[in-house]
């Protein structure tokens, strides 16, 4: 038989072919994801193109608009660009962050929620989180409790984002000076924080663990087991962002208001003399 004869360069030729596509997918794949990453480069410095565009000569004479004004109902701009789904998303989730950092956090909102009506149905629960971080910083801490919950209770017990969810629940109620029930979101974080594999997602869920382990803890008047706490947190931030990153002072400030409330204040001068020489 003439294919029998011919088997095994036959084999070889259809390997190199499968080979061949398989690197042809592959690289295909890889194209369309630095496309997807360039058009989002793109797209980011037009919005802020437009962003400036939009401050009005006459109302800034001498172009003092503030990074607030600039950003405020950029959101409704963006709507006038016609982008691709994906890379509108990714825009609105980088806007969002922006504004929530500047305060703005109804522009923040209409970003998330704007977002959230054209992602997919695996990322909703990702950028409700993100929804849920803005209503505790716009201090609507029931609206923020119930998105935790929503999320919470659709995710497997111990994945990142359910862990982020309780974390998230536990800041809301150690702002309004509530102990119990910061204890229980903190419970359900406790048995899964310690020797996950995903890092650097470890990394900051362990940070934030302890960050607040130690605010819990110094709500209770525990100042011994708060400031061990936040050096962990400290440990923590300087392995994940240096010494010098401001999310790293922070933390520091948070040991300084820490040795504070034990009556510590020569401790505290020289924590925040720290904060003072990480920020020069």
């Amino acid at each position: 038989c003439r294919v029998r004869r011919y088997r095994w360069p036959i084999l070889g030729v259809t390997t190199l072919i499968l080979l061949s596509a398989g690197y042809a997918v592959l690289a295909w794949q890889q194209n369309r994801a630095l496309q997807a990453e360039r058009d989002l480069a793109e797209q980011m410095v037009s919005v802020l193109l437009d962003t400036y565009r939009a401050a009005d000569p006459v109302r800034y004479p001498d172009g003092s608009a503030t990074a607030r004004e600039l950003l405020a109902g950029a959101t409704q701009r963006l709507d006038l660009r016609d982008l691709p789904d994906i890379v509108r998303i990714r825009v609105l989730e980088a806007l969002a962050e922006v504004q929530l950092n500047l305060e703005l956090h109804a522009d923040s909102e209409a970003s998330l929620r704007r977002a959230l009506e054209l992602a997919d149905p695996g990322r909703k629960a990702e950028l409700e989180l993100r929804l849920a971080t803005v209503f505790h910083h716009a201090a609507r801490h029931a609206d923020a409790e119930a998105l935790v919950m929503r999320i919470s209770a659709g995710q497997a017990p111990g994945s990142a984002l359910f862990l982020d969810a309780q974390l998230l629940g536990a800041e809301i109620h150690l702002a309004q000076g509530q102990a119990d029930p910061a204890a229980r979101y903190l419970a359900a974080v406790d048995p899964w924080i310690d020797g996950r594999s995903d890092a650097p997602i470890a990394g900051e869920l362990a940070l934030r663990h302890a960050r607040q382990h130690g605010n819990l803890a110094h709500l209770l008047g525990d100042h011994a087991v708060g400031q061990q706490q936040h050096q962990r947190a400290l440990e923590l931030a300087r392995a994940l962002w240096g010494p010098k990153d401001l999310r790293t002072s922070s933390v520091l400030n948070d040991l300084a208001l820490g040795a504070s409330s034990a009556g510590d204040h020569r401790q505290a001068i020289r924590w925040l003399e720290e904060v003072v020489t990480t920020t020069e």
